[in-house]
């Protein structure tokens, strides 16, 4: 999971959520361990579900999530544009499929084979041997809404300019 900041209206940076402390910005979006943060991503803890992130702000903050205005706490969704004054972040939840704690008597979750090795997706952590995931209908994971990509390799998505709302086409 990352969150795309665009500065000063032309460079796009690229911030990982750590996942077991929250990502603490400042209100020029650059990333603080102090009292001066403004917003907090923060990993919700996933177990047998999806995994989610939470938008935490400091009481006054003006933020908006796309068109919502987000008083104090805010579940994320992969595409999100977090506006702040200035400053916007796109939220994105792309990533690879990841080794999933597997015993003995594991079995994949779509061929029920015991597989030595499974994979769990990082959206929903359904839990896959690498030849399901290889062979995923439209190239998604087969979790019923899920539609996390299922390629092992693949380059993760990079927002271009264009992509963020307050671009324009002299790219300010």
């Amino acid at each position: 999971m990352r969150i795309f900041l665009l500065c000063d209206g032309h460079r796009i940076v690229a911030h990982p959520l750590p996942p077991d402390k929250p990502l603490r910005l400042d209100a020029r979006g650059a990333i603080t361990d102090g009292d001066e943060w403004v917003t907090a991503f923060v990993r919700i803890a996933a177990g047998a579900t999806r995994e989610r992130v939470a938008l935490v702000t400091r009481p006054g903050t003006r933020i908006r999530v796309g068109s919502r205005r987000i008083a104090e706490l805010a579940e994320l969704s992969d595409g999100d544009h977090l506006l702040a004054g200035e400053t916007e972040w796109i939220v994105s939840f792309d990533a690879l499929p990841s080794a999933a704690g597997t015993g003995p008597d594991a079995r994949c979750g779509t061929c029920c084979e015991a597989a030595p090795r499974l994979l769990a997706c990082p959206r929903c952590r359904a839990a896959r041997c690498e030849p399901c995931w290889r062979r995923a209908a439209g190239g998604v994971c087969a979790t019923p809404g899920c539609r996390a990509p299922a390629s092992l390799e693949r380059p993760l998505w990079e927002p271009a300019l264009e992509d963020f709302v307050c671009a324009d086409e002299a790219g300010t």
